[in-house]
């Protein structure tokens, strides 16, 4: 009996399902990756995928013309860069010549060649004044009046016979433009002075006295002023040597021997000294809008109106608004400044 159960346990055993072996594919599976080797191979797998050329460039042509015509005024401009990238057009200044108008203005360079074109138009340019004073104001020469084409240079100078006077002594440069321009050469023709108003509103000639056409006695005028005459002081002026000269007005100096300071003249009627007839001059007063600068080396006199009251005085070289130009009927200019005071239009340069 023992004997058949154990031939039974064996035939069993061999029916008994068995695991299959492994694969080749499976063991495969179970294999670590092999890692990528070589100097190149972490760069490659960072790199994005290929896209071409990265960047374009583009040229625009840019072309100076006369306003309705082919005419060329200067060589045209190429310009090249990348599409997109900000494109600054240059506007160049053409003699005789001012800008009109830009056709196929680009701020960026395009997606393709481009042209733009840069039209101008003649224009007349404004005169340039150049004056030429002694440290007194007083005008050595008649203005020099240069001309020429717009945005064309100009160059002045100085009287060649007091070069060595001039402030400044060196040409002075510049272009001319639509708007008028002045220029000042100053020369100082005596010794240093210094200037101030006078304490004094007129003064007694008590004896003959020269009179000179600045305050130096190098040159005199050939009629001496009377004796007991009386004038009006506008300034004082006074040199290192200590001679104090007197400016009686139209160009006229003299010192202050043989001399009497006076509050009042004799000579004029009436209680109002200072104030002169103006019952007879009519006035005309017209719009302006412009800058003036003092032209004077001493202060300059302010007026309530043409001929009024005296007010505070400018100092020299000031600059002031003008807001008419007034002309009265016996051949007098005056300017209106913002202040609404007057001012004699012969003593103020425009700018």
């Amino acid at each position: 009996m023992e004997e058949t159960m154990g031939l039974f346990q064996t035939i069993s055993n061999w029916f008994k399902r068995r695991p299959r072996p492994r694969t080749s594919a499976a063991k495969a599976h179970q294999q670590p990756s092999r890692k990528q080797t070589g100097p190149n191979s972490a760069a490659t797998s960072a790199l994005p995928p290929a896209t071409g050329a990265t960047s374009r460039f583009t040229t625009v042509t840019i072309y100076y013309r006369l306003r309705g015509s082919n005419t060329e005024l200067r060589k045209p401009s190429v310009v090249r860069g990348p599409i997109g990238a900000r494109l600054t057009i240059a506007i160049p200044q053409i003699e005789g010549c001012d800008l009109f108008a830009v056709t196929n203005y680009l701020t960026r360079f395009p997606a393709s060649s481009a042209v733009v074109y840069l039209l101008y138009e003649p224009h007349i340019a404004a005169p340039v004044t150049v004056y030429h004073r002694d440290e007194t104001g007083r005008l050595l020469a008649a203005p020099t009046i240069l001309v020429g084409r717009l945005n064309a240079a100009f160059t002045a100078t100085p009287l060649p016979s007091l070069k060595a006077h001039a402030e400044p002594s060196t040409p002075q440069h510049g272009r001319f433009t639509q708007t008028a321009q002045t220029l000042h050469f100053t020369y100082q023709l005596g010794p240093a002075l210094t200037y101030a108003d006078p304490q004094s509103a007129y003064v007694e000639l008590t004896a003959p006295k020269p009179a000179y056409p600045a305050p130096v006695q190098d040159q005199q005028y050939a009629t001496c002023l009377p004796a007991g005459s009386f004038w009006r002081v506008f300034s004082l002026a006074k040199n290192q040597a200590g001679e104090v000269f007197l400016d009686l007005g139209g160009s006229q100096w003299i010192t202050t021997a043989n001399t009497k300071p006076q509050q009042t003249n004799p000579f004029l009627p009436g209680a109002a000294q200072l104030k002169l007839t103006t019952n007879l001059v009519t006035f005309n007063a017209q719009p302006l809008q412009a800058v003036g600068q003092v032209n004077t080396t001493g202060s300059l006199t302010r007026w309530s109106s043409p001929y009024g009251q005296r007010l505070a005085p400018l100092p020299a070289g000031s600059r002031v608004a003008l807001l008419k130009i007034v002309y009265g009927t016996d051949d007098s200019t005056w300017y209106k400044l913002s202040d609404d005071s007057y001012v004699l239009a012969s003593l103020i340069d425009l700018l």
